[in-house]
C-alpha cells in the first residue's frame, strides 16, 4: 500500500448516532455526528498523509442506495478509478440493510482496487484475508441491524399493551397526553359520533363527506374539504370503539425510498390492547358500522386477469354455507361453480346455466331503474321524478354503481356458448335481489 494515496471520505450517521443526536437535544446539548467524524477522519488523513480530494457527507440515512444520494455519487466516482481509497468512520457506514447492495458495493471496490480505510485498520479486497475480513463485518453488522429492529418491534409491542398511541398524529376525536394515552376531544368526538350516524342511517362516505365539508368543519387534516376516504377510515379504525391497535397496516419500503401499504396477513402479528383508552363509538355500534361496510364493499378485480366468476362473493352452498367457487375442469368445456368444502355432497354446476337463471332478474331490475342515461360516474334522473324527492345523492350514487355492474355482467353473458349435458343434476338456486341492498 503506497504511503501516500488520493482518498475519499464518507460520512453517514448510523440509527446509534441518530438516537444519541436526539438524546442530546433533550437535555439541551449540541451534538452533531457528521462534524465529529469529519474532524476525526481529517485528523486521520493529516496524520497518515494521505491527500483528500473529496468528502461526502449522506444527510438522509437510507437502508438502500438509491435513497442515498452521496453513496451514489462515490460509487460512480470509484468505478471511474478517482481514488486510491476510500475513509470511513466504520465499515458498516458503508451500508448494512441490504444484502444486495452490500454486494453490489463490495464489487464496485473489488473491480476498481479501491481500498476501503478506517481510522483503524484498512481492506483490501483483492487479498483473500481483506475480502473474507470485509464479508464477516458486514455480515455481524447487518445481524446487529436487524437485532436493532427487532428491539425496536418489541419496545413497540409494549407501549401498545399498555395502552399507548404510537402514532405521531392521534386519530381525530382524541388527543395524546405526556404518557402517549388517548384522551377523548370532546369537540372531536361529536363529529366522529355524527359520521357513524349518518352511516348507520344509510348515507354513503362521498355523502359524508359532503355534509362535513358544507357544515365548515375541519377535516383531520386541517383542510375545508373533507374526502371519501377520511370517512372510510375513521368508520373502519377500531380506536374509536376504545382499543388500541398497531401494525394492521404494512409499510413496505421500496428501492427507491418510497414506500407501499399492505393490510397485515393472517400469518402476520397485530399488537392490540383492548379497551386501553375511553371510547367514541359505543362496540356494539362499531360492530353494525362494520358489518355494514363489509356489505357495501366492492368485489376487487384486477386488469390483469379476466373475471372467471361473476358471482364471487354472492352464492353460498345451501348445504354448508359456503361461498361457491368457480373452476374450469379440463374434461368440461367452460367454467363450473362448486362448493369449496372437502366431501361437501353438493355438485358442480355450469356457469352459463346460473347466468341463464339469474339473467331474467336482472334484467327485470334495470328496466326498474330510474335512471335514463349512464356516462361514466354521471348521470341524469328521469323527468317525472322530482328533485326534491328522497332521491338523494347516496341513492342515486348506490343505483347507478349497481347499474353500471349489472350492465357489465350483462356484457359479460354475451360470450358464454349455450352448453348442455345429458343427466346433468339442476340446481335449485335461491336468489334475493333487493333493490339498493
Amino acid at each position: 500500500m503506497p504511503n501516500v494515496m488520493q482518498i475519499a471520505i464518507y460520512l453517514r450517521k448510523s440509527r446509534k448516532d441518530v438516537e444519541a443526536e436526539r438524546e442530546a437535544a433533550r437535555r439541551g446539548d449540541e451534538y452533531d455526528t457528521l462534524a465529529k467524524h469529519r474532524t476525526e477522519l481529517l485528523a486521520y488523513a493529516k496524520r497518515e498523509g494521505h491527500l483528500v480530494k473529496d468528502i461526502f457527507e449522506e444527510v438522509v440515512s437510507g437502508e438502500f442506495i438509491q435513497e442515498r444520494p452521496a453513496m451514489q455519487t462515490l460509487l460512480q466516482h470509484v468505478k471511474d478509478l478517482t481514488y486510491d481509497a476510500v475513509l470511513v468512520a466504520d465499515l458498516d457506514r458503508l451500508g448494512r440493510g441490504d444484502k444486495r447492495d452490500q454486494g453490489w458495493i463490495e464489487k464496485i471496490f473489488k473491480d476498481s482496487y479501491t481500498l476501503i480505510l478506517t481510522p483503524f485498520e484498512s481492506h483490501d479486497l483483492n487479498q483473500e484475508l481483506g475480502e473474507f475480513t470485509v464479508e464477516v463485518k458486514s455480515f455481524l453488522a447487518r445481524m446487529e441491524y436487524k437485532q436493532i429492529k427487532k428491539r425496536l418491534q418489541a419496545g413497540r409491542r409494549r407501549s401498545v399493551l399498555e395502552g399507548k398511541e404510537l402514532s405521531q398524529k392521534p386519530p381525530f376525536g382524541y388527543v395524546k397526553d405526556a404518557s402517549l394515552h388517548l384522551l377523548i376531544d370532546p369537540q372531536q368526538a361529536q363529529v366522529v359520533q355524527q359520521i357513524f350516524d349518518w352511516y348507520l342511517a344509510g348515507l354513503g362516505h362521498a355523502r359524508i363527506a359532503e355534509k362535513l365539508t358544507a357544515s365548515g368543519i375541519p377535516s383531520p387534516s386541517g383542510k375545508s374539504v373533507w374526502s371519501r376516504v377520511t370517512i372510510g377510515k375513521i368508520l373502519a379504525n377500531p380506536k374509536y370503539k376504545g382499543d388500541q391497535v398497531f401494525r394492521r397496516t404494512r409499510w413496505i419500503k421500496q428501492e427507491d425510498g418510497t414506500y407501499r401499504t399492505r393490510k397485515a396477513r393472517a400469518t402476520e402479528e397485530v399488537y392490540e390492547k383492548k379497551a386501553a383508552h375511553d371510547p367514541i363509538i359505543a362496540i356494539e355500534k362499531w360492530d353494525l358500522a362494520q358489518q355494514l361496510l363489509a356489505s357495501r364493499r366492492p368485489l376487487r378485480t384486477t386488469s390483469r386477469r379476466h373475471l372467471i366468476n361473476p358471482f364471487a362473493g354472492l352464492l353460498i352452498c345451501r348445504i354448508c354455507g359456503k361461498a361457491l367457487q368457480a373452476n374450469l375442469p379440463k374434461n368440461r368445456p367452460g367454467p363450473y361453480l362448486s362448493c369449496p368444502t372437502p366431501k361437501c355432497p353438493q355438485r358442480m354446476i355450469a356457469l352459463h346455466k346460473v347466468e341463464s337463471a339469474v339473467n331474467p332478474h336482472i334484467q327485470r331490475i334495470l328496466t326498474s331503474f330510474p335512471i335514463n342515461k349512464v356516462i361514466g360516474d354521471r348521470f341524469t334522473l328521469r323527468s317525472d321524478i322530482p328533485v326534491n324527492t328522497a332521491w338523494d345523492l347516496f341513492e342515486r350514487s348506490t343505483i347507478a354503481q349497481k347499474n353500471r355492474i349489472l350492465k357489465t355482467f350483462i356484457q359479460k353473458i354475451s360470450y358464454l356458448r349455450p352448453m348442455e349435458r345429458k343427466g346433468e343434476r339442476r340446481f335449485l338456486l335461491d336468489i334475493t335481489l333487493q333493490n339498493g341492498g
